[in-house]
């Protein structure tokens, strides 16, 4: 019996076998390759939790290499507008980074772009996903500096996905 290379975790090695008893089992073991092809040199195994970890983490440091940061107004409006349970600062915190992992760049209609570069008082961009529209600054290091929900806003009405990056500049 091996283990996973990641926990310890000890289970039967996942087969191509058509093994009825093998197929039951509930505890198995993963390969981890090289090039992630059957053909690929054998690196370890990996359990099912560690391999769930790892695919529920995958969205989160996608965010965190792409340099966004999260301020705390985005979070306190984050947790105070979330429908569900109340959550730690650090669970909102990976939750805001997830969703923004999926979000895509928006633009609202001119009148409405206007008056959100009075209200942030910087130009930003806006990004939208799962009901959540992201604020987000235009200068490095790149800040989530609020969010909103889309509420009555409709998509293809009131703001429509962005066919390039867009920049709204002062001056």
């Amino acid at each position: 019996m091996s283990c996973c290379s990641i926990c310890g975790f000890a289970g039967d090695i996942l087969s191509t076998s058509s093994d009825a008893s093998l197929a039951k089992s509930a505890a198995w073991l993963y390969p981890i390759r090289t090039n992630g092809k059957p053909s690929g040199h054998l690196r370890g195994f990996i359990g099912p939790r560690c391999l769930h970890e790892a695919n529920m983490g995958r969205d989160h440091v996608k965010s965190l290499q792409a340099d966004v940061r999260v301020s705390k107004h985005a979070l306190d409006r984050f947790i105070e507008r979330d429908p569900g349970e109340r959550m730690s600062e650090e669970a909102a915190t990976t939750a805001i980074l997830k969703l923004f992992g999926h979000a895509q760049q928006i633009v609202f209609q001119p009148r409405f772009m206007v008056e959100r570069l009075l209200n942030n008082g910087q130009p930003a961009d806006y990004y939208f996903h799962a009901g959540w529209i992201f604020v987000v600054t235009q200068t490095n290091p790149r800040t989530i500096i609020t969010l909103e929900r889309q509420w009555h806003r409709r998509l293809g009405r009131d703001f429509w996905y962005a066919k390039e990056p867009i920049s709204v500049s002062v001056g």
